[in-house]
């Protein structure tokens, strides 16, 4: 992976770092239904959609640790 993305990804994760510092709570259905697009969304609709987004984000995250790993293990080869 080039150093490029590398940086990129140190980047998103720092923004993802400070979102969860100022909402630091889970996304609810009450919460998606007040952000501008997703304001006449059914509750049903809205609640796929944040479990949408969950499963995106640990599958992100699952695939920055196995990335930290890889680099551990280059590093010490």
């Amino acid at each position: 992976m080039g150093n490029k993305t590398k940086a990129y990804i140190k980047s998103e994760v720092a923004k993802l770092k400070k979102l969860k510092a100022k909402y630091g709570s889970k996304m609810t259905v009450a919460k998606l239904k007040t952000k501008e697009g997703f304001e006449n969304l059914t509750d049903e609709v809205a609640q796929e959609i944040i479990e949408q987004l969950e499963e995106y984000a640990t599958i992100v995250l699952k695939q920055l640790s196995r990335l930290k790993i890889l680099k551990t293990i280059d590093d010490d080869e």
